[in-house]
């Protein structure tokens, strides 16, 4: 499963940094983000994977890919620092 990779172009980390605040915005006053996938989607807060780094709100499927790991994969993973 590959990872999204989003071009380093100023339009879209502009258009990246809008999107994020406005689903940020959208799950303080609501407690819904909407997501974007195969369609766009609105998800009740507590189902929403969020991105440390970029912030983004992701469906369990979407985050999967963003991550690029299942949960399954996840939880197989021994702790770090477990060897």
């Amino acid at each position: 499963m590959m990872a999204i990779k989003y071009p380093d172009t100023e339009e879209n980390v502009e258009e990246k940094r809008e999107f994020v605040a406005q689903q940020t915005k959208q799950a303080k006053e609501t407690g819904l983000v909407t997501i974007r996938s195969n369609t766009i989607l609105t998800i009740p807060l507590w189902m929403a994977f969020r991105c440390l780094y970029c912030g983004e709100y992701f469906n369990q499927s979407g985050a999967e890919e963003h991550f690029g790991m299942t949960r399954e994969e996840y939880f197989a993973k021994p702790p770090k620092g477990s060897n």
